[in-house]
C-alpha cells in the first residue's frame, strides 16, 4: 500500500471532478441519436452523401458503434432552447473514447449547418459552439472521422 492508497487520493480527485463537472454544465439537453455510415478513405464527402442519412445505421447512446481503423460519417440534429440565456457559453459534450485507450478511439471534425465548428477526440470531449446560432431552430450536425 502506498501513501496515495492510504489517503484515498484517487477517490478525492474523482469526487472533486464530479463537483466541477456539475458546475461546468449548468443546463443540458441530450442530442438526438446519431446516424452512422462507414466510408472508404477515397469517398467523396458531399451533399449527396449527407442527403442519405435517413438510411444510415442508428446509434443508440452509450453503444459500441465503430470498428478499428475505419473512416466514418455521423449525422444528428440539435435545437438550442429559446429560454437559454444568450450569456451562456454553449458547448457540445462528446465523450469520444477514453484517454488511455490506444485501440479504437475516434477522432472527428464537426460542422453545424455546413460550417466547421471544431473537432473531438479522446482528449477533447467539449466543442465550443458559435455564439450566433439561432434558437428554436433545427440545426444539422455532421461529423467526419476515423477510429
Amino acid at each position: 500500500m502506498n501513501d496515495h492508497d492510504f489517503l484515498f487520493t484517487a477517490e478525492k480527485i474523482d469526487h472533486r471532478l464530479q463537483l466541477i463537472e456539475r458546475a461546468l454544465f449548468q443546463k443540458s439537453r441530450a442530442l438526438a441519436p446519431w446516424r452512422y455510415r462507414k466510408v472508404d478513405a477515397s469517398s467523396q464527402i458531399n451533399d449527396e452523401l449527407w442527403s442519405q442519412t435517413d438510411s444510415w445505421a442508428l446509434i443508440e447512446p452509450h453503444s459500441y458503434w465503430g470498428e478499428w481503423q475505419t473512416n466514418f460519417c455521423l449525422s444528428t440534429e440539435l435545437v438550442i432552447p429559446s429560454d437559454w440565456p444568450d450569456s451562456h457559453c454553449l458547448q457540445l459534450y462528446l465523450p469520444m473514447g477514453e484517454a488511455g485507450d490506444f485501440f479504437s478511439h475516434p477522432e472527428m471534425l464537426l460542422t453545424i449547418n455546413g460550417e466547421c465548428i471544431g473537432s473531438a477526440d479522446r482528449h477533447h470531449h467539449v466543442v465550443q459552439l458559435p455564439t450566433d446560432l439561432p434558437k428554436d431552430k433545427r440545426l444539422t450536425v455532421h461529423a467526419v472521422g476515423w477510429t
